[in-house]
């Protein structure tokens, strides 16, 4: 898994759980007047479990759970600079999904800060090569990274990242409806 999902997103924490993993993530980023705070938002769509074992996928479904309430994800994200004001998971077209949002100040993803260059702003998010990044910026992608680059006085940055996986992925909704 690549660091993104470690790093901006408050199902983040998954990763540290080896089998959670997302089939979409949509980011939001719109900047105050001073561009240098803002807000932030993290969507996850469809929330599944690369285990095919139900035991296992209980577990990362209960460890999911575990870390939503716990504090750890709060702390790692004050250190990617971003105040997270709420966080919950839910049920939207027969999947699961988790967001998290908040505001920003010298905001970090996948641990390098968002970059000015003459007059536009660089983000580099961590991406496989099979990943399909859609923003409403420009997008440049080699095989480990995506850099997206857009007017350095636009406020407002969307960028949606959809994964493909080779294996069966296996959803965590069930586990989510027993509860």
């Amino acid at each position: 898994m690549k660091k993104l999902i470690i790093i901006i997103c408050l199902l983040s924490i998954f990763i540290f759980s080896s089998c959670l993993v997302y089939k979409q993530m949509t980011v939001t980023i719109t900047f105050a007047e001073d561009f240098k705070t803002g807000l932030i938002k993290v969507v996850y769509y469809d929330l599944v479990s690369s285990d095919s074992t139900k035991n296992k996928q209980m577990e990362d479904f209960e460890d999911l759970i575990e870390m939503l309430k716990d504090d750890v994800f709060l702390l790692d994200s004050v250190d990617d600079g971003i105040y997270v004001k709420d966080r919950r998971l839910y049920e939207q077209d027969g999947k699961l999904c988790g967001t998290y949002s908040g505001i920003f100040r010298k905001l970090k993803l996948d641990d390098e800060h968002l970059k000015e260059k003459g007059e536009e702003r660089v983000l580099q998010i961590d991406t496989d090569e099979e990943d399909v990044v859609t923003s409403n910026g420009k997008i440049y992608q080699s095989d480990d990274n995506t850099f997206i680059v857009w007017p350095k006085d636009q406020r407002k940055l969307t960028y949606t990242v959809r994964k493909t996986y080779k294996e069966p992925v296996f959803s965590l909704l069930p586990y989510y409806k027993s509860k």
